[in-house]
């Protein structure tokens, strides 16, 4: 499968329309590491997110999956929140 970032790509691709999301995702995510500014690989990850979220009955982990899609697609940020803050230490 590896060899090349098109190759796994490809095998990517097939995931999703074999509907096997899970692969997808962890596929697109090796991408990412590859080539984290590839629009379409943020897409595919985006896809298979919500997917995987579409078959969630639990609505934390639909919440999630739909959450993750949405910075996927850069169109929301969360950040990391400051253990400082976390901790109410700060004034």
């Amino acid at each position: 499968m590896a060899g090349s970032e098109k190759n796994l790509m490809a095998h990517a691709q097939k995931a999703v329309t074999d509907k096997d999301y899970q692969w997808a995702l962890l596929l697109s995510d090796q991408l990412l590491c590859i080539n984290p500014t590839s629009l379409e690989v943020q897409k595919l990850k985006a896809i298979s997110l919500r997917s995987l979220g579409a078959r969630q009955i639990a609505s934390t982990a639909r919440n999630y999956y739909l959450t993750q899609a949405l910075e996927a697609e850069n169109k929301l940020h969360i950040g990391m929140m400051k253990i400082i803050k976390f901790l109410g230490l700060f004034k």
